[in-house]
């Protein structure tokens, strides 16, 4: 009998299936968008579809939680999840229900939904979207929403927009894309990050104290372990506008992607420029070419580099030496890379560890002092309302016992994914070596679709007790030992 030991070592999210993988002829990958999905986030770039009023579009993926609260979509938006999930058995990706909101009057949000089809636009393409308005109409019966289509819609969605009180806008993916192309880009607004820091959740206070009383008292790292969309950011961002953060001549905001990089920049900028300070900010070229001791420094500010994960090497080395008072924030920290920032961390104590799943940070990184830290469980998140529950299912129609191979691998890496508190390092019992290389090679690439990085190990009778002992101590120790 052969077993197979799965260590996670990193978590992660499972998003839309967004892009599609093509081959170049160079034979490097390209990563392009579906056309659905450039046409529906061209739906949300410009106003000129929506009626009289609207005063700001924003696709799901933008939409904070404080929206969805504010206008009482949460429960909707995963009741029609959760439909899906019972209609068509399978796991759903990241949002079903409705595709954005309309902020109208600067007042009250509205659903929209888009619809990018062969063929006119009906009910039944609808049965999600239906299905999350009538639960918001329970409250708001007078609630208008907006179904946009670039195939038309059919004689019984005339009749229905009267029913539900449906804004129909029929128009063409060529008119979409043109729009957006030439849409000006939204300014970076502070409004949401100025209204929230106004009337910070209960966590969010308790956190920012607990950062400025650790600061006071000496330098190290401090871990924020907020669930996500709690207001890690936003906490961070007000520690760096409070008095004690004012030692730090420099501040290093480090994000594992581009694009999280450009977005947390610009809720910096805006949140800085509306308290009046004095600061630089400089978004680090990913190729190097940013001169840091060129860049034109406050007088009495501070200054802020916003950089990649990929790129902090290059911006440590130009750092160094330059005896600047360092105060680095890693956002999404599960994610660390010694090889990548092993030579920023080398440059100061001050370290702020920021996390969603906590888990997965080193524990070499982590202060043994409990007052350097501050962490909140997803159920603790849940029961203060800042998070919706699970929004997953487990499936409860396998049998192990008697499924294939694949179903093994898909409900390991389905069950890690769905429930709150996992086992991060599994080991299981396969009849043949045959058996156990196939399940670890697919448990690794499942658990990989998710978001999710994983290493697998096969023992067999014939394995040296030396490896055996190897074995043993690569799923205890070093740093996976957080997982």
């Amino acid at each position: 009998m052969s077993s197979v030991s799965v260590n996670v070592s990193m978590l992660g999210k499972r998003s839309a299936d967004a892009d599609i993988i093509l081959q170049s002829d160079r034979g490097t990958s390209i990563r392009v968008k579906q056309d659905w999905l450039e046409v529906e986030e061209a739906v949300f770039k410009t106003l000129a579809h929506f009626p009289a009023g609207a005063t700001r579009a924003v696709h799901w993926s933008y939409v904070g939680f404080d929206a969805f609260l504010d206008c009482g979509l949460i429960s909707a938006y995963t009741e029609a999840r959760q439909l899906r999930i019972k209609l068509r058995n399978a796991t759903p990706k990241d949002q079903f229900g409705f595709d954005g909101l309309v902020l109208m009057y600067d007042v009250s949000w509205e659903p929209a939904q888009v619809k990018h089809e062969r063929h006119p636009v009906g009910p039944p393409s609808l049965g999600a979207f239906y299905s999350a308005i009538t639960r918001i109409r329970r409250t708001r019966p007078d609630m208008r929403s907006h179904v946009v289509s670039t195939s038309g819609f059919t004689e019984n969605m005339e009749l229905d927009a009267e029913v539900f009180n449906l804004n129909l806008i029929s128009t063409s993916a060529e008119e979409l894309l043109a729009a957006a192309a030439t849409a000006a880009p939204a300014a970076p607004a502070a409004g949401d990050d100025v209204a929230n820091s106004q009337n910070l959740r209960a966590c969010q206070k308790e956190a920012l104290q607990a950062m400025v009383t650790a600061f006071e008292r000496e330098s190290g790292s401090f871990l924020l372990g907020l669930p996500p969309a709690a207001g890690k950011t936003l906490t961070c961002i007000l520690f760096c506008l409070h008095e004690v953060a004012n030692k730090f001549t420099t501040v290093v905001v480090a994000s594992p992607r581009r694009a999280q990089v450009s977005q947390t920049k610009r809720r910096f900028d805006a949140l800085l420029d509306h308290h009046a300070r004095d600061f630089t900010s400089v978004l680090f070229d990913s190729d190097g070419t940013t001169d840091v001791a060129k860049v034109t420094r406050p007088v009495s500010g501070v200054l802020i580099l916003h950089v990649t994960y990929k790129s902090s090497p290059k911006l440590a080395a130009q750092l160094e030496g330059m005896g600047d008072n360092v105060l680095v924030i890693y956002d999404e920290c599960h994610h660390y890379n010694s090889n990548q920032l092993g030579a920023l961390t080398a440059l100061t104590q001050n370290i702020i560890l920021v996390s969603g799943t906590p888990r997965g940070i080193p524990a070499n990184l982590i202060s043994d002092d409990e007052e350097r830290r501050y962490l909140m469980s997803r159920k603790e998140a849940e029961e203060a309302g800042i998070i919706v529950p699970q929004r997953f299912i487990i499936p409860c129609s396998v049998n192990i016992s008697t499924a294939g191979i694949p179903i093994k691998a898909e409900f390991i890496a389905t069950t890690i994914m769905r429930i709150t508190d996992p086992p991060r390092r599994l080991i299981t019992y396969q009849p043949t070596i045959a058996a156990a290389t196939e399940l670890a090679k697919l448990a690794v690439n499942e658990l990989a679709r998710s978001g999710m990085h994983a290493e697998a190990r096969v023992v067999t009778g014939n394995t040296s007790q030396a490896e055996r002992e190897a074995i043993i101590r690569w799923m205890g120790e070093g740093s996976r030992q957080h997982v």
